[in-house]
């Protein structure tokens, strides 16, 4: 019940900064999307390197395979620097 009362509050508080300016709301909630990508982007990006370098892998219970999920990785890893330029540009 506190995290659901806290994260309410802290929205409210960003849901108040529309009211005196929009280019400020505007900057805030791409700031949020930047720091989320940033994070999806170095986590991705570490894995890709794993990868490509040859070293161990945790064991999961489901995989894509080497060259699909390298594929696949690569391409999340091109998209989130693409989502990056744009939401803090």
């Amino acid at each position: 019940m506190n995290a659901v009362i806290v994260i309410f509050v802290i929205a409210a508080c960003i849901a108040l900064v529309n009211i005196g300016s929009t280019v400020a709301f505007n900057i805030i909630t791409s700031l949020g999307t930047g720091t989320l990508t940033t994070s999806y982007l170095i986590c991705i990006s570490l894995l890709v390197w794993r990868k490509v370098t040859g070293q161990q892998m945790l064991p999961t219970r489901w995989d894509m395979g080497k060259t699909f999920g390298l594929v696949v990785n690569i391409i999340s890893v091109l998209w989130l620097c693409l989502v990056l330029i744009t939401a803090v540009s």
